[in-house]
């Protein structure tokens, strides 16, 4: 029984950045073991199957696959099972309401490109002077230095005051906004200026935007092969119920069953609010600490509707944007007054929508001539029950204003939600559910929660951790990024300063 071992190292939940951590450990020698509470690998990176469809939960694209930190881990590790498909990055396309899909590119020469983008642009309302002033805005962003977006960070510039500098044209600036919103779920007035410009370089200049075959799953999947592939043990369905703590160092977890699993380290990949909160307890932590903590802010949040259907509905492409309007002005008012309507939980008039299509990319994640289209947009972000019913409805008839024949070859529409829905509508999951919170990035990348200022992945106790997209100094990215890039540090860090004392 696993009870009765001990480990050099517990990890406490599967999501990206504790699988990605524990793969590293264990390639370096630690004995390592994973316990995850849900019965599937890998949280909000995870999926599931049914119908004969397999299913992400959450709404993903990867920014940066192979070329970034989670093939520089994968390379560590000497692992070669997992494989991304690079379509994403070069057949996805952008649509209005009433208009025909816009081709889109991710690749660097296309991105700075007037005439690959004129299409897009004329859809959008830019006059030829915008048109110009945009790619003249995003050349620039593309040869910033990274010794002054160093410097940024430590100045702490917050995005709108960075666009504000650069260019006059309120239909830039919002446009850019816009692909923020994408990459970090909150508006210019709360986003790092500094790690805007990093991840935007580096996506744009790595060109690996990709999606791993598979689905999502297939992410936290080869990192646990990793654990396995160097001795370390991972065992689903088992909840720990509480870090056990002794003279200010950890000594082990006690699950949910009462047995009591000993180690001298201890990595949570829970949302950093609830490992402080509730798996460790505030009585251990100074009243500083626990203000910092629990004042750090958390990103907006998302519904996701998960449509699998029995024809192919969008043959074309491997993932499209959907924005429901004709006048890109709307969008533009709607960033403008999004934190209100956020304050006032009003349900957007025009809804934006990523929709990754798995399908297109992975033909064994549908039966043979059907398709899963997944639609993301925004939700209010709360941890409260509620009635999702109204934003549900609203959004799928959205949906329906871009492709009504939805309606007439629906299969099953799974749905999930930022907490759980009291109305009618059944849900089948919720972000708290999964997650452990309600909020898309943990902590969210603002000028006071990036670079040097994010806060450390290391706790004030001996041998505890804490990894994934709420914690970890000076790591980057978007998404899964930052997650792998979160796990990739802590492993680093534990590696240089316990082996010794581990072995």
């Amino acid at each position: 029984m696993i009870e009765n071992d001990v480990y050099d190292v517990i990890v406490i939940g599967s999501g990206v950045g504790g699988s990605a951590c524990a793969a590293i450990l264990s390639q370096a020698g630690f004995k390592t073991l994973i316990l995850e509470k849900n019965n599937e690998i890998g949280g909000a990176c995870s999926s599931y199957f049914k119908e004969g469809f397999i299913i992400d939960r959450a709404c993903h694209i990867i920014p940066i696959g192979i070329k970034g930190v989670i093939g520089k881990i994968l390379k560590k590790c000497g692992l070669k099972n997992l494989v991304f498909s690079k379509k994403i990055g070069t057949d996805s396309a952008v649509r209005l309401l009433n208009s025909d899909y816009i081709p889109l590119s991710f690749a660097p020469n296309d991105l700075i490109s007037l005439d690959q983008f004129k299409g897009l642009f004329d859809a959008f309302g830019f006059s030829p002077e915008e048109q110009t002033e945009l790619i003249n805005v995003v050349f620039k962003i593309l040869q910033y230095p990274r010794s002054k977006i160093r410097q940024m960070f430590e100045t702490k510039i917050i995005l709108s005051e960075f666009l504000d500098k650069l260019t006059n044209s309120e239909r830039v600036k919002f446009f850019l906004s816009w692909f923020n919103g994408l990459m970090f779920v909150i508006p210019p007035t709360q986003t790092s200026a500094a790690e805007f410009l990093h991840s935007f370089q580096e996506m744009v200049f790595k060109n690996d935007v990709s999606y791993p075959m598979g689905g999502c799953i297939a992410i936290p999947q080869a990192f646990i092969e990793g654990v396995k592939k160097f001795g370390g043990i991972y065992k689903p369905n088992i909840e720990v119920k509480k870090i056990l703590i002794e003279d200010n160092k950890v000594i082990g977890v006690e699950l949910n069953n009462g047995n009591i699993i000993n180690s001298k380290i201890v990595i949570s990949n829970l949302n950093i609010k609830q490992t402080v909160n509730k798996l460790v307890g505030p009585k251990y932590f100074d009243k500083q600490y626990l203000e910092k903590v629990n004042s750090l802010k958390g990103s907006g949040s998302t519904i996701v509707l998960k449509i699998a259907v029995d024809k192919v509905i969008i043959p074309n492409y491997s993932s499209v944007h959907l924005i429901h309007t004709d006048n890109f002005s709307k969008i533009i008012e709607s960033y403008k007054d999004w934190e209100k309507m956020e304050a006032e939980e009003r349900i957007p008039d025009n809804p934006v929508f990523m929709v990754p299509i798995p399908s297109n990319i992975d033909k064994s994640l549908a039966p043979p001539g059907k398709q899963l289209l997944i639609f993301g947009s925004g939700g209010i972000a709360t941890s409260e029950k509620r009635n999702w019913d109204p934003w549900i409805e609203r959004y799928y008839e959205a949906i329906l204003d871009f492709h009504p024949e939805i309606d007439d070859h629906l299969i099953f529409m799974d749905i999930t939600t930022p907490s759980p829905n009291t109305g009618k509508i059944k849900a089948s999951t919720d972000l708290t559910s999964y997650r452990g919170n309600f909020m898309v990035e943990g902590t969210s990348l603002t000028p006071d929660q990036a670079g040097k200022y994010r806060i450390s992945s290391q706790l004030p106790i001996e041998g505890l951790f804490v990894v994934g997209d709420s914690a970890g100094t000076d790591t980057h990215g978007v998404g899964t990024q930052i997650a792998a890039d979160s796990g990739l540090k802590c492993a680093q860090y534990i590696t240089s300063k316990y082996k010794m004392k581990t072995h």
